[in-house]
Parts: C-alpha cells; structure tokens; sequence
C-alpha cells in the first residue's frame, strides 16, 4: 500500500520540478503488477515487459482504468 500511496503523491505532483527515483517508480509498478495479476504469472509479466518503464507504466495505467470502470 505504501508503494501505490507515494505513486499517487508522484503522479499528482508531476508538474513539480523535483527529480523523481524511476528506479522507485519502475520497481513500485512491477510490484503491484506482479500482485494483481492473476494465475501466478505477474513474474512472467514483468518480465515480458523488462525495465521499459513507459511500457510497464502504460499497462498499469489501462490496469488501473478497468478497475476504476468496474467500480462505477
């Protein structure tokens, strides 16, 4: 929970001028898509998708946008 706590603080400070850890970033997404995907394949996942942050970020992003669809 934390992880996603100081991701959101990130995101919502994305216009600030302070240098952002993308080792902490990529690290903090590979994370949470390892825990959310199912059938034990997160490490698979990531992975597939390596250290390419814009490709993980991309994923977590259409992640996070099915979430939110199906809570509404």
């Amino acid at each position: 929970m934390e992880n996603i706590r100081k991701l959101e603080s990130l995101q919502a400070n994305e216009d600030n001028d302070e240098p952002v850890d993308f080792n902490f970033v990529l690290g903090a997404i590979q994370a949470l898509l390892k825990t959310v995907t199912e059938d034990k394949k997160g490490s698979r996942l990531v992975k597939v998708l390596g250290d390419d942050l814009a490709r993980n970020r991309l994923l977590f992003e259409k992640y996070m946008e099915q979430i939110q669809g199906e809570k509404a």
